[in-house]
């Protein structure tokens, strides 16, 4: 990951994400891991209009012509954040990652239990992204996530539950026993 820079007098910030294989999510979890630095401990909710961009532009102007809003809630306060595609063209190309160690316990198109040793958030949602992508033809695209903060640990038990709807399928994902994250993402294949 390539570190964000501030432009001076301004309220934006250069960020660039990359391209990793046939993996279009990943974007939107790097996305997610770098609000977590931003906002350790509050609850992060993503909303995208579009797909990410490699190169984008953070800001506080609702009016920039936004790809993705970022809301970032804590006890009391509230800060929102959009996200701006600068330049569509460039693409910015890193190497596969390995997931980090896991175990599937169980596995259904609809449902799907893991364990995590160790990892980030982003990590751990990768795991599920990745296995769900090789297992299945469905290939959502993300309209919103919402991620509460998530402890750190040496083991995860995660539990995803997804319902599919017409144009939608939404996906409950539980850290521990604990509703951590919550998806909506339009139906592709």
């Amino acid at each position: 990951m390539t570190a964000s820079q501030t432009l001076p007098g301004e309220e934006r910030e250069r960020l660039t994400l990359h391209h990793v294989g046939g993996r279009n999510y990943v974007r939107g979890l790097e996305l997610a891991g770098k609000m977590r630095e931003r906002f350790p401990h509050a609850k992060l909710t993503f909303r995208f209009r579009q797909p990410l961009a490699c190169e984008v532009l953070v800001t506080k102007d609702e009016r920039a012509g936004w790809s993705c809003r970022v809301t970032a809630e804590t006890a009391g306060a509230r800060e929102d954040l959009f996200i701006v595609n600068t330049n569509a063209a460039c693409i910015h190309r890193a190497a596969e990652t390995p997931l980090p160690p896991h175990l599937v316990l169980s596995f259904s198109e609809w449902r799907q239990r893991y364990l995590v040793f160790g990892g980030r958030e982003d990590g751990i949602l990768d795991v599920v992204f990745e296995t769900h992508r090789q297992r299945t033809p469905l290939r959502p695209a993300i309209a919103s996530m919402r991620l509460a903060f998530a402890p750190a640990g040496p083991v995860h038990l995660v539990s995803v539950h997804i319902v599919p709807r017409t144009k939608w399928v939404t996906a409950d994902i539980f850290l521990n026993g604990r509703r951590w994250a919550e998806f909506v993402c339009a139906r592709q294949s």
